[in-house]
């Protein structure tokens, strides 16, 4: 059953411009779905397959399921890329990068503490290197 909500304006005294009214769990779930602890940043095509071993490889091709976790390493030792971030798989197998021309921001954000997460998105061609990732903000 989809619950139904009812926007009513506030009084003119209130700094909010509605009033949801509704029962407090419903109310809970939407502000959860609304402002969850993830921030969705943007997506990107994990870049340098070829550059990676066969192995290496191998593991890229693996990590294309949609919604597999992966994780985001800054690559500050990287002589080409100053913002240079390592993509790896659950393993912690180097399996890519960010591409340097997507990655300053969550770079940026990164060097400065804040916890980024990222999993692969849905309509990739692993099988031809071909893997795309959501990156998000964790709150």
């Amino acid at each position: 059953m989809t619950e139904k909500f009812e926007l009513n304006p506030l009084n003119s005294g209130s700094a909010l411009p509605i009033e949801l009214k509704t029962n407090s769990t419903a109310l809970t779930d939407l502000v959860d779905d609304l402002f969850g602890e993830r921030i969705y940043l943007t997506h990107v095509q994990v870049r340098g397959y070829y550059y990676l071993s066969e192995e290496n490889q191998a593991y890229h091709r693996a990590a294309g399921l949609p919604g597999t976790a992966l994780i985001l390493r800054r690559d500050k030792a990287n002589q080409f890329d100053d913002y240079a971030i390592k993509v790896l798989d659950s393993a912690e197998h180097h399996i890519g990068w960010v591409p340097r021309n997507q990655n300053h921001i969550v770079a940026r954000l990164m060097d400065a503490g804040k916890k980024i997460a990222t999993e692969a998105r849905a309509g990739n061609n692993s099988l031809a290197g071909e893997l795309s990732i959501d990156i998000y903000l964790e709150d």
